[in-house]
């Protein structure tokens, strides 16, 4: 593979023979095509391919939360996009055909985190939130808190529906007080409260995103946790 950076030759895209080009990241990245190609099509194979493309769909939602999506093109490596780092994630722990509890929403550098009784009711997600000072030191800057989740509808009540629906939560909270319990509340949307009646498994994901007072500045994020209802 080889990669050019700011190249006078431009940037490229597509194939050429047995040579492909991508841009990413402003950097034009050449790779060559396998001269052969066999296709066993192994039970194994076939099952990586299936989660792979849960782990896609899934991590569309992911995506559809633009909190989220900024969250995790902070922590990309490089030569790889946001969502094929969380796909590549999320492959290792979706299911054949629907995502699981163990799925990640935020990217895995983040603090270790807990919530208590989440729950989700006809109207909205709730949980308890132990004061966040108890998981990680915070610099002084420290000042708003944003929530980042999803809800994954799953197991469909009727044949024909699709398996699983993912849709964003958030909430920011302003002049944060890191050193208390908060009670967690964030409205559903009217198309969450008419999927709630669709399917018959909810599995709600919640992170925290520290701020500054913009709310701009990501100074540090938690692990997402998550609860089957």
């Amino acid at each position: 593979m080889a990669i050019l950076v700011g190249s006078v030759l431009g940037n490229f895209r597509g194939r050429l023979g047995s040579i492909c080009a991508r841009i990413n990241a402003g950097r034009t990245i050449f790779a060559a095509l396998p001269s052969s190609f066999n296709d066993a099509k192994t039970q194994e194979q076939q099952d990586n391919r299936s989660k792979l493309g849960t782990s896609a769909k899934f991590c569309s939602g992911i995506n559809n939360s633009l909190t989220l999506r900024k969250l995790w093109k902070l922590h990309t490596p490089s030569l790889l996009s946001p969502f094929n780092y969380m796909v590549k994630e999320n492959a290792k722990k979706v299911g054949l055909t629907v995502p699981t509890e163990y799925c990640l929403t935020s990217p895995p550098q983040g603090f270790a985190f807990t919530a208590s009784d989440i729950n989700l009711t006809e109207t909205a997600v709730t949980a308890s939130v132990p004061a966040l000072n108890s998981f990680i030191s915070l610099p002084p800057e420290a000042s708003a808190v944003k929530f980042a989740g999803i809800v994954c509808y799953s197991d469909p009540v009727n044949e024909g529906t699709e398996l699983f629906v993912v849709t964003p939560l958030e909430k920011s909270v302003a002049s944060y007080n890191f050193t208390a319990l908060y009670s967690l509340s964030i409205p559903l949307s009217a198309v969450q409260i008419n999927l709630a009646s669709q399917y018959q498994r909810k599995t709600v994901f919640i992170g925290v995103i520290v701020t500054d007072v913009s709310e701009l500045d990501t100074l540090a994020h938690s692990h997402s946790v998550s609860a089957v209802l």
